[in-house]
């Protein structure tokens, strides 16, 4: 969705996900050095026909890990590690496919028997599109409902 009137240039389109925005940061940090971990918090966009606006607003938690032997295991742990800081207990972890993502190494993560975040490894295309030449691992978290 294109918005109207952004407040930048920067800003004139929804974000359905902070994902993208990590992976861009890390292409810009291509020349500092590894292992780079970053974190960001903020809003995302939904399409909702049930508002009158046709979007709802959510705020998300996102994660991004990115050197030469980073897998779904350390991202998993860094997730968990996450999750428990938060005092979320009752998750668990369910396998799940997903384009952006290794086929068998993407799970999404659930609570309450509803999907409130996913993570995995970034698929090879998706990085030689980002010109990263190292593996990278992301998660990203609905929080609003536990804050």
């Amino acid at each position: 969705v294109t918005l109207l009137n952004p407040v930048s240039s920067e800003f004139n389109i929804f974000r359905d996900s902070i994902v993208p925005s990590l992976i861009n940061i890390l292409q810009k940090n291509k020349p500092y050095s590894l292992p780079q971990k970053i974190f960001d918090v903020g809003d995302i966009s939904k399409l909702d026909d049930s508002t009158e606006t046709k979007a709802s607003r959510e705020i998300s938690l996102a994660g991004a890990i990115i050197h030469s032997k980073v897998d779904f295991v350390e991202i998993k742990s860094n997730l968990e590690a996450i999750l428990k800081a938060l005092g979320i207990t009752n998750y668990k972890f369910e396998s799940t496919e997903h384009p952006s993502f290794l086929s068998g190494r993407c799970a999404k993560v659930m609570y309450n028997n509803q999907k409130i975040g996913i993570f995995g490894e970034i698929h090879p295309e998706v990085l030689n599109n980002f010109e990263l030449e190292n593996p990278v691992g992301v998660f990203e978290l609905k929080i609003e409902k536990f804050m």
